[in-house]
C-alpha cells in the first residue's frame, strides 16, 4: 500500500514539474495539499521529495536562473520584483543574489530591458503631454520593480525619441 502511495505521489510530482521547473517550497506545498486530500502519509512526500533532488528534478539554483530567463524575456520586471518573486516561491537570499549578481554588474541590462518595455507598451505618437508620459512611464516601471535610477534613465531616453519623432512628422 505505501508502495503504491509513493508511485503515485511519485507520479503527481513529476506531473508537476512536465508543466514547468518548481522550486522545493512548491513541489513541497503542492505534495502536502495532495496528501492531506488523498489522506496519504505526510512522510511518504518527503521521500518524494528526497527522490526529486537526488534525481536533479528540483534544483532551487536551477529554477533560479530560468525564472530570471523567463522574467527578462518574456514579462520584463526589475531586479526587485524578481527577488521578491523568488523569495515568495522558498528560494533561498543566498541563492538569489548569486543568480541576480551578473544582472546587478551590468545595470545596462536591465535599463534595455526597461526602454524596451516602453517601447512596446507606450506609443510615442500618444496624444499625451510630456508630464502625463512621465507619470504613465514611471508607474509601469515602478510596478515592475524597476529602480528609479532605471526609471529616470527611461524616461529621458524615452522622451527625446518621442520629440525627435514629432520634428520629422512636421
Amino acid at each position: 500500500m505505501e508502495e503504491e502511495e509513493y508511485q503515485k505521489l511519485k507520479k503527481y510530482a513529476l506531473k508537476l514539474l512536465s508543466f514547468r521547473p518548481r522550486t522545493k517550497k512548491e513541489i513541497s506545498e503542492r505534495l502536502r495539499q495532495y496528501c492531506n486530500k488523498k489522506n496519504i502519509s505526510l512522510k511518504i512526500a518527503d521521500q518524494v521529495i528526497n527522490y526529486l533532488i537526488e534525481k536533479s528534478f528540483i534544483n532551487d539554483e536551477d529554477f533560479t536562473k530560468w525564472w530570471i530567463d523567463q522574467r527578462h524575456s518574456f514579462r520584463p520586471k526589475g531586479i526587485s520584483v524578481i527577488k521578491k518573486e523568488l523569495l515568495n516561491k522558498g528560494v533561498e537570499r543566498e541563492v538569489i543574489e548569486k543568480e541576480l549578481s551578473a544582472y546587478k554588474e551590468n545595470p545596462k541590462s536591465e535599463y534595455d530591458l526597461a526602454l524596451k518595455l516602453i517601447e512596446k507598451k507606450i506609443n510615442v505618437r500618444m496624444k499625451l503631454s510630456t508630464r502625463d508620459k512621465r507619470i504613465k512611464i514611471s508607474n509601469l516601471l515602478a510596478r515592475r520593480g524597476f529602480s528609479w535610477d532605471i526609471i529616470y534613465q527611461v524616461i529621458d531616453t524615452f522622451l527625446k525619441k518621442s520629440y525627435n519623432s514629432k520634428d520629422r512628422m512636421n
